[in-house]
């Protein structure tokens, strides 16, 4: 990313969320943004994820310019290229767990069987074999994290986006959701995380600070931690 810039404008009003970024991230890493609210560093995801467009700058993507895709180019960026994971879920309530998983290979086109094989696998990975069929509000907040992990990283996506993955999470579940990041991480995914918490944080190789819709500082990560994560 070079130079990004985005501005939200209502009216006469103008807001500079980014004023100029320029960083690159790259395979295999795993990153925090940080920074207090209004920061910038939920906007930045937002860029890096297509959920939305920068105002000016240049953005490449795998060796690909994205910095002027239209909405639907955005789309199959979003379908083929990177999963999500967010601080309220965003599960299917009345969907089975299994469903939830496979609605990214279902809009990838992915055969059924293959689906149904691909979501019970990562399932069981996160713990939740059990779970299968259950309806996701019959969860706990700890359980439907690890079904969004699972949703996120099911597709086999270039790079996995969690914001505030633990912020609406207990001590123990929090840990069992780092934990797991930091293992996907080491099997060479990259994951971005946006968090304003640095017990979280200091589970990434690397932190970005931002303030002011810039960054202040970015550095590697010398005291990644393992376990132990407090709220």
């Amino acid at each position: 990313m070079t130079d990004i810039k985005k501005d939200f404008v209502n009216g006469e009003v103008v807001t500079h969320a980014i004023c100029g970024v320029t960083c690159s991230i790259s395979e295999g890493e795993f990153v925090s943004i940080m920074g207090p609210s209004g920061s910038g560093k939920s906007t930045l995801m937002h860029i890096m994820g297509f959920l939305d467009v920068l105002s000016a700058g240049g953005y490449q993507f795998n060796g690909k310019d994205v910095s002027s895709l239209e909405q639907d180019e955005l789309a199959l960026m979003r379908r083929n290229e990177v999963g999500f994971i967010f601080q309220t879920f965003n599960l299917l309530s009345n969907a089975s767990v299994i469903e939830n998983v496979m609605l990214p290979m279902v809009y990838a086109e992915i055969p059924k069987k293959e689906r149904e094989e691909r979501a019970k696998e990562a399932l069981e990975e996160m713990g939740l074999g059990h779970r299968l069929n259950h309806k996701s509000n019959q969860l706990s907040g700890g359980e439907r994290q690890r079904v969004a992990i699972a949703r996120a990283f099911v597709n086999r996506p270039k790079v996995v986006f969690a914001d505030e993955p633990t912020g609406n999470l207990d001590t123990k579940s929090g840990t069992i959701v780092l934990e797991k990041l930091q293992e996907f991480n080491a099997r060479g995914q990259t994951i971005v995380m946006v968090t304003h918490e640095m017990e979280a944080a200091e589970y990434s190789k690397r932190i970005i600070r931002m303030r002011d819709g810039e960054i202040e500082k970015d550095a590697t990560n010398g005291s990644q931690r393992r376990g132990g994560y407090n709220k």
